[in-house]
Order: C-alpha cells, then structure tokens, then sequence
C-alpha cells in the first residue's frame, strides 16, 4: 500500500494534467467540504461528491491546479499547498494570473481518503492548523533557494523579482570596500564588487535553515580568479531578513554565529 504522502503525489499528477475523472482513491463514505471561497458547503459520499465536483467544474474555464508542497500534518492528515488559475464561465472573471495560493486538506486513513477540505484562502488552512509560522519559514527558505538559483543560471532579473524593492546588503568586514548597501542600486553595487574579483563565479547554498525570523545558509562560492586565474573555492555565511515575504536584509560572514549574531543585532 502507498504511503499517504504518495497517494496525495499520485492525484496530483493527474489533477495537474486536468484529469480529474479517478475516484479509486475516495472512500464510499467520502466527503467534500469547500471550507471558503465562491460556493462554500459540504457534500457527502460518492454521488454527492460527484454533483458538488461537477457543479465546481462546471462554473470555471480552464481551471488549472498546481502543488507546490506537501506538508504531513499528522499521521492521517497531508496538507497540500497549491496555487490554481480559472476564468469565471458566466462573469468571466480570472483567477489569479500567476495562481491564486490555495491549501487543500487530505483525511486518509487505510489508503483511502475519508475527508477533503479545499481552502481558497491558504492563511485560513495554515491558521486552522496552527501551523503559519513554520510553513513561512520553510517558504522563506525555498524563495532563497530559489532566488540564489535562478542567480546562478544568469537569470537576474527573474532573481531580483524574489527580492524586495528596497534590499540592504551587509558584506563580510574582510570583502574589498565593505559597507552598508541600502537600497536596489546600493544592494547591486555591493554585489558588483564582489563579484569583480571572479569569472565564471557560482553560489551555491549548501545548508539552509530556518533560525527564528531568519534564514540562514552556508554559501560555498566557486569560480576563477580573474588577477590569478586559479580556480578557488572559498565560503561564506548568509543570513537573510525577510519583510513583506521578500528576502530584505542579507549578512554576509565568515562563520555560521557570525552572521547570526549580526542579523539578530540589526533586528533589534
């Protein structure tokens, strides 16, 4: 038998391809609750599900569902972060151009799924759960993951979109012209200067964390020299200060406690 993280994996491959038709997964006791959003109610067992299904379906063009993460909330509960698009049939209104950001709640128990909660409103399922915090910081730490990514790929400006408008980066003291950097054009000149001294240059976070309010990551830094033309490899630790669910602030040190200890001094 599947895991329950699987079964949940398994739908969504054929929900993220608009195949919407399976109900080998469902329970015959199953019941539907749509928690929020235009048409809110509950529907129960097989026939019930499938008339609430098909009244839903029915309403939008192109309805288009997408998971970002999985999430075990206990033994028997998977919540499934998503964002979803649609176009209103009758007030042909769209949904969300990028993807309204949705959280769908399974109840699984003997492989099958006994209970759906589908939350438009993903704050309303992570506050129900009591779960805001801990989901933010794993976020936090994907949109890092991510921005230093799209980074390497020479991606700039999908990178600078992930960042705050008005960014602040505070270099290691032993970097050539180490200072404050506050704002966009300060934030690019600091990178630029650092970013002088290598070719080809990559950073790569090897460890991320979430410590308190910040994220905070060990960065190995690779490239060439461009005065030696050795390759060189060196690290640095970065700790980065979200406002606004942006990355805003990033400490760069030497160590771990370091830039820790500086984020958390700027912080208060």
């Amino acid at each position: 038998m599947p895991s329950n993280l699987d079964l949940v994996r398994s739908l969504y491959a054929e929900w993220e391809r608009g195949d919407f038709s399976s109900r080998a997964w469902a329970h015959p006791e199953f019941e539907l609750v749509w928690s929020d959003g235009p048409s809110p109610g509950t529907w129960s067992g097989l026939a019930g599900v499938e008339a609430g299904w098909r009244d839903f379906l029915g309403a939008w063009d192109d309805y288009r569902v997408r998971a970002e993460d999985y999430l075990m909330a206990d033994d028997e509960r998977v919540l499934v972060l998503v964002r979803f698009t649609a176009r209103g049939k009758t007030s042909g209104v769209e949904v969300g151009e990028s993807g309204a950001r949705g959280a769908n709640l399974f109840h699984i128990r003997d492989g099958l799924v006994r209970r759906l909660v589908l939350y438009w409103d993903r704050d309303r399922a992570l506050a129900e759960l009591g779960i805001e915090e801990w989901v933010t910081s794993k976020q936090n730490a994907e949109i890092v993951r991510e921005m230093y990514g799209l980074f390497n790929r020479g991606d700039i400006d999908a990178a600078l979109r992930l960042l705050h408008p008005q960014p602040e980066l505070y270099q290691a003291p032993e970097v050539v012209d180490a200072e404050a950097y506050v704002g966009l054009e300060a934030f690019l000149r600091g990178m630029i200067l650092f970013m002088d001294e290598w070719e080809d240059v990559s950073l790569e976070p090897q460890d991320v964390d979430e410590v308190g309010d910040f994220v905070l990551m060990r960065v190995r830094v690779s490239g060439r020299g461009k005065s030696t033309g050795l390759e060189m490899t060196t690290q640095f630790f970065h700790a980065w200060a979200f406002r606004d669910g942006k990355p805003w602030r990033c400490f760069v040190r030497s160590t771990r406690d370091a830039a820790l200890e500086a984020a958390e001094l700027k912080d208060g």
